[in-house]
């Protein structure tokens, strides 16, 4: 939360039955609403996500599945960030989704090497690979999977 907002959460699940909702495993809906007060000039935004899980009500009540839409949400904002901050991945003007899907698949798929050889900053290793090109072919050509 920022400092200067007031935010107002709410999670709210009902019970599937899978076959009624095109995906085969679901159990549960999860609606999460969101309304944020800026405190200096009173203007309210609010937002609604909706998500689908396999987890039935006892094994995930709202407490779990809030924390598990905040993780979420997490991991999805640090990736699209680092790969547009970085890699400026909004910029790319391609057309072929089919190119803009390996492009995103090839940026998030860098950021494991580059976190195993101790980069803090993909930014910073972006320039030094930029300038020596080099060690980024060695850092890919010497990485072990598994």
């Amino acid at each position: 939360m920022r400092s200067g907002e007031l935010i107002e959460r709410e999670l709210s699940a009902a019970a599937l039955r899978s076959e009624s909702a095109a995906f085969p495993h679901a159990a549960q809906a999860i609606c999460a609403r969101r309304k944020t007060t800026h405190k200096k000039t009173g203007k309210e935004t609010s937002g609604t996500r909706r998500f689908i899980t396999s987890l039935s009500a006892a094994e995930a009540p709202p407490p779990r599945l809030a924390m598990l839409v905040r993780g979420h949400w997490s991991v999805e904002n640090n990736i699209h960030w680092l790969r547009d901050a970085v890699w400026k991945e909004d910029a790319c003007r391609t057309h072929d989704p089919h190119t803009a899907c390996v492009l995103a698949l090839l940026r998030t798929t860098l950021l494991a090497p580059l976190r195993r050889a101790g980069h803090r900053s993909p930014q910073q290793a972006t320039e030094t690979f930029a300038h020596k090109p080099h060690l980024a072919l060695r850092l890919i050509l010497h990485q072990r999977l598994g």
